[in-house]
């Protein structure tokens, strides 16, 4: 099992370097981007809408 998980490791570490997100600041930018962009849009809060509007 161990030896399973090293594998896991090392291919999402493999993802975020051909991705250009290998820091976690890079990966807290994306993210962010990822919910203005696709998940903010369809959430029903109005006050949620205005945060996006206001960055």
């Amino acid at each position: 099992m161990l030896k399973h998980n090293r594998i896991n490791t090392f291919s999402l570490v493999v993802l975020w370097v051909r991705h250009d997100l290998e820091t976690f600041p890079k990966r807290l930018k994306a993210l962010e981007e990822f919910m203005l962009k696709v998940i903010l849009p369809y959430l029903p809060n109005p006050k949620c809408r205005y945060q996006k509007e206001e960055n």
